[in-house]
């Protein structure tokens, strides 16, 4: 019996209704089956992720593990006026990698929401586009704290030099989370117009500035012995 079940050809709305059930056996069914569906399943999962909190996460995990053809979809999803659906947009374009989201992206950054901002910048970063340089520069110099440690995070994802002097200028901020973000961020460009701005934090007030700071005079060192081969 079990067997016809699980083989037996159900509609897409079928399987996505199944995605709430509280039997993991069966969800996992209907997860695989929706996967294996593509680009349709996509589309009808994309428009289900503003529901109930729980009943969307299940979809939008489904869409991340669906991949290329549910880029379009989620891209469709960041014109939602739910900021949660944003979110799992957001999330899912982070995991699958695909450079249509680059742009996208670039624009959520501007949003009101700075739950959105930071999700954003963090997927911009795993992105590694280089596009997004400048508007992530802009962004450490954010009004939400989150959102300017993740622009630092990113811009050392991405690894372009035009973020060191910014960087340079925000260890001076003075708030020290922002200051480790920069200290960290520095530590893995590794850009030797950094050191010396680095070493002047050594004396921080700020036990934990100081130890980032180490810590990225570490990485320094380290790139120094073990240089990228080329």
């Amino acid at each position: 019996m079990s067997n016809m079940f699980e083989q037996s050809p159900k509609p897409i709305e079928s399987l996505i209704e199944q995605l709430a059930w509280d039997e993991p056996r069966l969800y996992q069914i209907a997860a695989r089956k929706l996967v294996e569906i593509g680009a349709p399943a996509a589309v009808s999962l994309s428009r289900v992720c503003h529901g109930p909190d729980a009943f969307s996460h299940r979809a939008a995990a489904v869409l991340q593990e669906i991949g290329c053809a549910a880029v379009e979809p989620l891209l469709e999803m960041l014109r939602s006026v739910n900021t949660e659906a944003q979110i799992h947009a957001i999330h899912g374009l982070h995991l699958i990698r695909d450079a249509r989201a680059v742009e996208p992206l670039v624009a959520m950054l501007e949003h009101p929401d700075f739950e959105v901002r930071a999700s954003a910048a963090n997927a911009l970063g795993w992105l590694q586009d280089a596009r997004a340089v400048e508007f992530l520069i802009r962004h450490l110099q954010d009004t939400n704290l989150e959102v300017c440690e993740r622009a630092a995070s990113a811009l050392a994802c991405i690894g372009d030099s035009r973020a060191v002097e910014p960087l340079v200028k925000l260890l001076d901020d003075g708030r020290w989370k922002l200051q480790v973000s920069a200290a960290s961020a520095l530590g893995i460009l590794g850009d030797e117009r950094a050191l010396e701005p680095i070493r002047r934090h050594l004396t921080d007030p700020n036990k934990q500035v100081r130890n980032f700071v180490k810590m990225a005079l570490a990485s320094f060192h380290c790139k120094k012995e073990h240089p990228t081969s080329t």
